[in-house]
């Protein structure tokens, strides 16, 4: 696990020195995209007139590509170093000085309380993955967070960044303590089109949230037990403030499972990179997370 680093030292990182060469990078990257286009156009120009200055235009133009490429990437590593200190900035912010967390690090939830039950084609097969993995204590309630991420694709195909099919959940998966045990597992899910196991699904007395949410559970009595007319407003409310579809599995082991499906990744810096940007960013996601563990009340 890694230990958050302090607010100072992560000023000067970001503010002072990540900051500053990202600037510097930006207009070195300016410049030499404009001299490598020009000198490609200019060379095509030149074809009618002299092809000689033409074939020199295109040979001295890989010679700015070449670093060009080699700055964007140094660049691109140095945002996400900032991206990463910034997220350390925001996790201690919110959960203070205990939070542990490895944004490297694999996450795993237990596969019983992911959203598992999608319909996908005969042939073809979903795959997970997990990032970030960050531990924290929220108003007395310890949680587990990170990114998951399910994959329809082939089957017998290895899953990796830039795997083609069909995103079925990507968003933050978020475990916390519920005090509440229960014989089997029992999952509540926003209704959609992938979802599907017909042979688990719980009918609930209650219309308006049937027609909104999926409950499965081997056991129904166990589902009538977690879903008391309460708990069923609680969830309501929790789908009300989520940004995606929501899956919530009440596990035996005394643990919540609550995934949004946000259809991107938690902590997500995109083409953003200002510290103070991203941190309004980052803590506007955590706080809906948070928002969250306050509606469930756990």
């Amino acid at each position: 696990m890694s230990v958050l680093i302090n607010m100072e030292d992560m000023k000067i990182m970001t503010t002072e020195q990540l900051k500053n060469e990202l600037n510097a990078m930006k207009n070195k990257i300016l410049i030499m995209r404009i001299i490598t286009h020009g000198l490609v156009i200019l060379g095509l120009v030149a074809v009618p007139f002299n092809f000689f200055i033409s074939l020199l235009c295109w040979i001295i133009a890989p010679a700015f590509g070449i670093p060009l490429g080699r700055i964007i990437k140094k660049r691109n590593k140095i945002s996400n170093q900032l991206a990463d200190n910034v997220i350390g900035y925001v996790l201690r912010d919110v959960f203070g000085d205990d939070v542990e967390y490895d944004l490297s690090g694999e996450f795993k939830p237990d596969k019983e309380a992911a959203p598992l039950y999608f319909q996908v084609p005969k042939g073809r097969v979903w795959e997970t993955k997990g990032r970030y993995n960050i531990k924290a204590a929220y108003n007395g309630v310890n949680i587990e967070l990170g990114n998951y991420y399910i994959n329809e694709m082939e089957e017998n195909h290895q899953w990796n960044e830039s795997s083609s099919g069909c995103t079925l959940f990507n968003g933050p998966w978020l475990i916390c303590d519920c005090g509440r045990k229960p014989e089997c597992v029992v999952s509540v899910s926003t209704k959609s089109h992938y979802f599907s196991n017909q042979q688990r699904i719980v009918i609930i007395d209650d219309e308006q949230f049937s027609k909104r949410f999926w409950v499965n559970a081997k056991d129904p009595r166990e589902a009538f037990a977690i879903l008391t007319p309460q708990m069923m407003e609680i969830i309501s409310a929790v789908a009300d403030r989520s940004n995606g579809r929501v899956y919530i599995s009440f596990m035996p082991d005394g643990k919540m499972h609550i995934g949004v499906d946000i259809q991107h990744c938690l902590f997500n810096a995109g083409n953003c990179r200002d510290a103070e940007e991203l941190r309004k960013k980052f803590s506007e996601e955590l706080r809906q997370l948070t928002d969250i563990i306050d509606t469930l009340n756990v």
